[in-house]
C-alpha cells in the first residue's frame, strides 16, 4: 500500500513480483506500507502491528506474515509480523534495519 505516493508503478510491479516469489519459495508474506506521517499514533510499531492484526486477526493467520513501513516524512519505519516471521528476519537483520 503506497499511501505516501512513494513508489512508481514499475517499481510496485517488481516489488509485488519479488514479494509473491518471496512467500511462494518460504511461505512467509510480506506488506510493504508507505505512509508520509503517522496521524494517529506515535508510534511506527504499535502502527503496524494493530495494521497486521486488523488484516490477520487471528495468531495462526498473522503467523507467518510481515510488514515493512515507511514513512516519508522522515526517516521512520518499523518491521512487525507474525512470530515465525519474526523469528526468521531474526533478531540481529531487525536491528540493523531499524539502526540504519
Amino acid at each position: 500500500i503506497d499511501d505516501a505516493g512513494a513508489l512508481s508503478k514499475s517499481i510496485k510491479s517488481d516489488l509485488d513480483k519479488k514479494l509473491k516469489d518471496l512467500e511462494e519459495k518460504t511461505g512467509y508474506r510480506v506488506e510493504v506500507l508507505t505512509l508520509r506521517k503517522l496521524e494517529y499514533e506515535t508510534d511506527a510499531f504499535s502502527y503496524t502491528d494493530k495494521i497486521l492484526k486488523n488484516w490477520y486477526p487471528s495468531k495462526d493467520e498473522l503467523d507467518t506474515k510481515g510488514a515493512i513501513l515507511v514513512m516519508t516524512s522522515g526517516k521512520e519505519g518499523a518491521v512487525s509480523g507474525g512470530d515465525s516471521f519474526m523469528n526468521a528476519v531474526g533478531e540481529e537483520l531487525l536491528d540493523s534495519i531499524v539502526g540504519d
